[in-house]
């Protein structure tokens, strides 16, 4: 057998790899370098245990050991990367966020478990034991599961691998040919990783069923299909020997033996050499796909110009001045024709020079005509000379100017526009007038006179006519200049693509030049010849020496939480059990309150205030809402609150309406059910979400499609199925009913809800029922599960999470999360920051099928790992046995092992006590300012009358300031805040998008969706791109209505802070006096929601990329359509969300006007109303000296309590 030579890296090349890294800003690299450098001096073997979770890697691990070190469970234990090794015994917690601590050896096993558990803060525990067997260059890895339902398992495991030398991949015998399994092993084959198989938990095998001989077989032909090849397969039972017979966990046992014995030197540089060679290539080809991508943006921009001719950019621009200069010589010849035409026009010949001189001779002073009626004779001569010049003169005008211009300019624009110039300008713009104009007040008929008179008559004419044609240029430039102004546009359009096209060019190759350089300067590490300077090699000391650095911690220093064994009850945060206001002390203070200001007149107005409050309060309705998954048991918790049967148990997933149950009042009575039945416009929608495309007008459109089609033979799911078979029967004989609301008895209740004929038409029923919830003045809110088929299910969730008093939510013990509840929780989570009290209480359901008190809280601690990636952290959580409540209460039990008492308990506090603690404030506010009120009349009553004068004098200037400082608010400080966390929260909802959309892709873009090839598999890609689309438009509207949530809290701690400010503003003028507590406002929403959608067209595009499934999801065909798809659909929604932010904003500020005006002008009344009665205390209350020395010391009493 021949020998291979090994080849490695050394030390000094992977710190150069460290610092170039480092210099690059790739820190995960990075870090992998300093793993390989410590891997590589200490000499350290790893041995990786990887599967899904509950395929049985720490089962495997603790039998090896023989011991149970790590965590056991049916659910997902190792949270992080455990590594078992020998040593002084220890126990190194790394975190995510933190530096690594070391724990001393004395923490117990259900601590350590915990410990293993965590996978939100600690990312790896080093298990270190003396008293083991594994040898000192030995580590064992134990590995989250890769198919857990947190993808981030996944991440962690792959992430460690780089240091793995051999892996043992555990498969459930149940899940040998999972897809996940596929996809993990073809990426070890990648990294050159040594691997074996264990097919775990053969004890399921039976023989009947299928021989173990074809079992193998099949295997091997999966095996072969997936082009791996694992070293070794093992086939293994950790149960008694018995279990299976044919049970190789002692040939594991031995293979695992013998890995850990061999020599280490050669396996560390093999792993070292692949594991680096495959990071740089990783980096290289990262580079240059960010190339490539740039690369393919720039030559689309370089492919999308158009370059019309083969001219270069200064035969265009020689061009192009040509033009302009061919344009101005237009303009300068046009301009020296109309000169030349009226230098050259004989306006004043020697004819026309006598007229004038007789006409002038007419308006000399002396002029006079006949002894009798002279004056009227000489008027009638001047007109009539007057006249005739005129005419003569306009006959010249126009004969020698006007139309030799006309004829001219006519001509010469004949190339450029047809222009008609019939206008007579001689006749519109000259008069009579202005021939008397010119004339001096001292006419003579000298020579001299006549001459200097009609050369300023020619020069005027020739100036009129002058500024006419220049008038007209400019009114016919434009078009005159079109073709000009066309062909120099289109060159300028030239030479911007020529400089656009060199300018890309120029990036391109810049682009080309900078991944070369990035590339060699790389490879320059993996030469033998490759240095490092001191400066390098410090900085590298540097960051070994900081990992080594490990602060020790003993037990007692570390708060540990032990989830095996302790009480579930630290799931849930403490109520306020010491809350500032108690209602029944509440209630207690108002009525003593009511009873000693009976005398008292001027507080009787507060009086009133308080007592509308107190009535309020005492009488304020809450509404609870039910949330939960089909069969996740809402009813029977709702009866289990109820304490009897009330609700149909298990009601049909499809057809299931909202059911409220509410108190009695005067109009229904106990027992009594309103039903409000769906319209034709929901019936429709309904139908619509089921079928698709297919659109209707009515109702009886609805009723003949069905009839012509066959519902078993649409490609639908099989509970929409069953909703249009029940719409089909049912809809004639409610018909006549759409749309109504009516009564109904109680016998008919169960009906409504089972019967589906009955119940898809139902959209909601109020039940009236007196029992011990809704005597506290409680109507709960049955929701339908998040999965039912219902279309306004989404905007229900929101309206019941922004509306209600609290949210019960309920899941089934032994069931994971659904899509839907990730939908709902996701929802949940998105907005419960903006809540003032954190409403929410989650149930898991069914906790009698649990084994012991251990089991329950390991489910539970389960359930709220998985709601923190939801973002809700230290929830109330409560295990119930719905089952067992209701029994236990219709027998008279109080005290049950049910876990209903708990919740009960902590869910009745939050109602009677946390929920109406605003309300409370709002009553002492109030008693407050009465008290403030009572010892300003004390202290008046003690003055004398200069000193009240005074008092009175003051208030009015204090009336004065008060009323000033309300009137110069600043308004704009306080919506700015607003207007900013709008713009906030927009930008977060764009950033998310882009996060968001991989999930959603992979999620409706899967095998599971596109199973086929060819054509119907194009088309099952085009569904697929559909359902993606309507869940990008889901997720947009709930996002809207997160802001919308948000957006309406901030509004009231902005406007309470707001208050606040000018409340300390008018104390300090004043300082008993005190503005009322501002009420929660409810802020006008704007439907702003319109869907994305691509065109068929476009779809239908994206879908031709689709050839085969085995080319479309093996090589990166569906990874080549995600990118398209998003960068579409991110255009899309950020300009959707641009749009939003604008119209929210114009919205808020209309808003914020309107209530800036109506709070103030409130608050002005309250100042005013402050000081009459300040005032009116003044001569009111002396007579009641005593009775108010009184009330100001139990006020102290009750205000300080």
């Amino acid at each position: 057998m021949g020998t291979t030579t090994v080849r490695s890296y050394e030390l000094e090349q992977m710190v150069g790899l460290y610092c170039y890294f480092d210099q690059h800003e790739q820190l995960e690299r990075k870090e992998k370098m300093v793993d390989f450098y410590q891997k590589k001096e200490k000499q350290m073997q790893h041995i990786c245990f990887c599967g899904h979770f509950s395929a049985g890697k720490s089962t495997i691990l603790n039998h090896l050991l023989d011991e149970a070190l790590l965590p056991q469970s049916p659910i997902p234990t190792s949270a992080n990367i455990v590594e078992i090794k020998r040593g002084e015994d220890a126990y190194i917690i790394h975190f995510t966020e933190q530096k690594p601590v070391r724990l001393d050896s004395s923490i117990s096993l259900s601590e350590l478990h915990a410990l293993c558990r965590d996978g939100e803060e600690i990312c790896k525990v080093e298990i270190i034991k003396n008293n083991t067997d594994l040898p000192p260059q030995v580590t064992l890895m134990d590995t989250p599961g890769i198919d857990a339902a947190d993808d981030a398992d996944r991440i962690l495991t792959e992430s460690a691998l780089h240091v793995v030398d051999f892996l043992y991949y555990v498969m459930d015998y149940n899940h040998v040919q999972s897809e996940v399994n596929a996809s993990f092993l073809k990426h070890l084959e990648a990294l050159n990783k040594p691997y074996a198989v264990i097919i775990n938990q053969m004890d399921k095998h039976k023989e009947e069923e299928i021989s173990f001989d074809d079992f193998k077989s099949s295997l091997e032909k999966v095996f072969q299909q997936w082009g791996i090849q694992p070293t070794d397969v093992f086939f293994t039972s950790l149960k008694e020997e018995q279990a299976w017979t044919d049970n190789q966990w002692s040939s594991l046992q031995t293979n695992i033996q013998q890995k850990m014995v061999q020599p280490c030197q050669e396996l560390v540089d093999q792993t070292s050499y692949h594991g680096i060679n495959h990071i740089i290539q990783e980096s290289i080809a990262e580079k240059q796909e960010e190339m490539d991508q740039k690369l393919t943006e720039l030559e689309d921009e370089l492919g999308a110009i158009e370059i019309q001719d083969d001219r270069s950019k200064q035969e265009l621009q020689s061009k192009k001045a040509d033009l302009i200069t061919a344009k101005n010589d237009v303009e300068s010849t046009y301009r020296k024709m109309v000169e030349q035409t009226l230098k050259n026009a004989p306006l004043m010949p020697f004819e026309l020079r006598e007229l004038a001189k007789d006409m002038l001779q007419a308006y000399e002073p002396t002029f006079k005509i006949g002894l009798f009626k002279s004056k009227q004779k000489t008027e009638l001569e001047r007109t009539r000379r007057l006249e005739a010049f005129y005419q003569a003169l306009q006959k010249q005008v126009e004969t020698t100017l006007e139309w030799k211009l006309r004829d001219k300019v006519t001509e010469f624009l004949l190339p450029y526009t047809s222009t008609a110039l019939n206008e007579s300008i001689f006749d519109k713009q000259f008069s009579q007038e202005q021939l008397v104009e010119q004339m001096n007040d001292n006419v003579r008929t000298t020579g001299e006179y006549v001459l200097v008179y009609t050369d300023k008559l020619a020069n005027q004419l020739k100036k009129l006519y002058r500024q006419y044609y220049k008038d007209k240029w400019h009114e016919k430039s434009n078009e005159i200049f079109r073709e000009f102004n066309e062909k120099i546009d289109q060159l300028d359009k030239r030479i911007k693509v020529l400089e656009q096209s060199q300018k890309i060019k120029q990036e391109i190759q810049a682009e080309k030049l900078a991944f070369m350089h990035y590339k060699n300067e790389l490879e320059e590490h993996l030469s033998s010849d490759f240095r490092i300077d001191q400066r390098q090699i410090e900085a590298f000391q540097r960051t070994l020496t900081e990992r080594e650095q490990i602060k020790k911690l003993m037990k007692k220093e570390w708060n540990f939480q032990d989830t095996e064994d302790g009480h579930i009850n630290e799931n849930v945060p403490p109520l306020k059990k010491n809350a500032r206001y108690q209602m029944e002390s509440t209630l207690e203070d108002v009525e003593w309150l009511v009873e000693h200001t009976k005398e008292i007149d001027s507080l009787k107005p507060f009086i009133k205030e308080i007592m509308e409050k107190r009535e309020r309060l005492e009488n304020r309705h809450f509404t609870i809402a039910l949330f939960g998954a089909f069969s996740a048991g809402k009813s029977s918790f709702a009866n289990a609150l109820m304490g009897e049967r009330v609700l149909p148990v298990s009601p049909n997933p499809t057809t299931a309406a909202i059911n409220k149950i509410s108190p009695p009042n005067e109009e229904f009575q106990h027992k009594e059910v309103y039903v409000h039945l769906k319209s034709e416009g929901e019936l429709i929608a309904d139908i619509t979400s089921i079928l698709g495309e297919v659109a209707f007008q009515n109702l009886d459109e609805v009723e003949k499609w069905i009839h012509k089609h066959k519902i078993d033979k649409l490609q639908i799911e099989d509970q929409h199925k069953t909703f249009l078979h029940a719409f089909y029967t049912g809809l004639p004989n409610l018909k006549n009913k759409i749309g109504s609301s009516f009564k109904i008895h109680f016998d008919q209740f169960a009906n409504y809800v089972r019967e589906e004929q009955i119940s898809c038409f139902v959209k909601e029923m109020e039940l009236y029922y007196d029992c011990p919830l809704t005597r506290q003045h409680i109507t709960l809110v049955d929701t339908p599960g998040a999965d039912s088929v219902n279309a306004r299910h989404t905007e229900l969730a929101f309206s019941y999470i922004k509306n209600a008093d609290a949210i019960l939510f309920v899941t089934y013990y032994n069931h994971p999360f659904s899509r839907p509840d990730k939908a709902f929780l996701e929802k949940l989570g998105s907005v419960k920051d903006a809540f003032q009290l954190d409403k929410m209480f989650f149930i898991v359901n069914a906790m009698d099928l649990a084994k012991d008190q251990t089991e329950v809280n390991l489910v539970t601690d389960y359930v709220k790992t998985q709601l923190k990636s939801f973002d809700i952290h230290h929830p109330r959580m409560y295990p119930v046995s719905s089952q067992q409540a209701l029994q236990l209460k219709k027998e008279g039990q109080t005290t049950t092992p049910s876990g209903m008492k708990a919740f009960e308990s902590s869910f009745y506090s939050f109602i009677t006590e946390e929920l109406t603690q605003l309300s409370m404030q709002s009553i002492y506010t109030d008693i407050s300012r009465i008290h403030a009120l009572v010892t300003k009349w004390l202290e008046l009553s003690h003055s004398d009358q200069t000193k009240r004068e005074a008092f009175l004098a003051k208030n009015e200037n204090n009336q004065a300031q008060m009323h000033h400082i309300i009137e110069q608010r600043n308004t704009s400080t306080y919506f700015q805040s607003i207007e900013q966390k709008l713009e906030k929260q927009c930008f977060y909802v764009m950033q998310r998008f882009m996060i968001q959309f991989i999930d959603m892709f992979r999620d409706f873009i899967s095998p599971g969706s596109i199973q086929s090839n060819g054509r119907k598999g194009k088309e099952e890609l085009v569904i697929a791109i559909k359902e993606l689309n309507k869940q990008i438009n889901e997720r947009m509207k709930y996002e809207l209505e997160a802001i919308l949530i948000r957006i309406n809290a901030f509004w009231n701690v902005e406007w309470k802070q707001w208050r606040n400010e000018i409340n300390r503003q008018l104390q300090k003028v004043d300082s008993s006096f005190s503005l009322s507590e501002l009420e929660e406002m409810s802020v006008e929403e704007a439907n702003l929601f319109q869907k994305i959608d691509l065109e068929d067209k476009t779809v239908q595009g994206f879908a031709h990329i689709f050839k085969d499934t085995k080319t479309f999801f093996a090589q990166n065909d569906r990874d080549k359509l995600e990118e398209e798809l998003k960068q579409v659909f991110s255009k899309q929604w950020q300009e959707e969300f641009s749009r939003i932010q604008s119209a929210l904003k114009d919205h808020y500020a209309q808003l914020w006007i309107k209530e800036d005006q109506q709070v103030w002008a409130n608050y002005s009344n309250e100042v005013s109303t402050y000081f009459e009665n300040v005032k009116k205390g003044l001569t009111d209350n002396f007579e009641n000296i005593e009775l108010l020395e009184k009330l100001n010391q139990e006020l102290m009493n009750r205000t300080n309590g």
